[in-house]
């Protein structure tokens, strides 16, 4: 066995605690900006963990799209933020909707919100 060397031996080992450590911080800067992301929807919606599946589907998705997470945490940023992704050419859909039924449907979420907040 020439071929494990203690140099490579070192070397891989090296390697492999390294990979580790990148996917540990890339795991836990996926869980800080879900953290953000979810508190500028809340600015908007409070009740988001009680909307069904798809409603909050959508809004993580048109979130995901313009990069909620670097917009101010206040409701108009929050809005144009998402109203945004809507005219993207690259909007992130969930796999059951289109566009226009993903459009539709954050347009009657937000009509929802501005009826509720009167």
């Amino acid at each position: 066995m020439r071929y494990l060397t203690p140099f490579r031996k070192k070397f891989f080992g090296g390697l492999i605690v390294l990979s580790a450590i990148g996917v540990w911080l890339s795991y836990q800067a996926g869980i800080r900006d879900a953290e953000i992301t979810k508190a500028r929807l809340v600015v908007v919606w409070p009740g988001l963990m009680d909307m069904e599946q798809i409603d909050r589907g959508i809004l993580v998705m048109l979130a995901r799209s313009c990069k909620l997470g670097q917009v101010e945490p206040e409701r108009q940023a929050v809005i144009e933020c998402l109203q945004s992704a809507t005219n993207a050419d690259d909007l992130i859909m969930p796999r059951s909707m289109n566009r226009e039924q993903v459009i539709r449907r954050f347009g009657e979420l937000l009509e929802q919100q501005k009826q509720q907040k009167l």
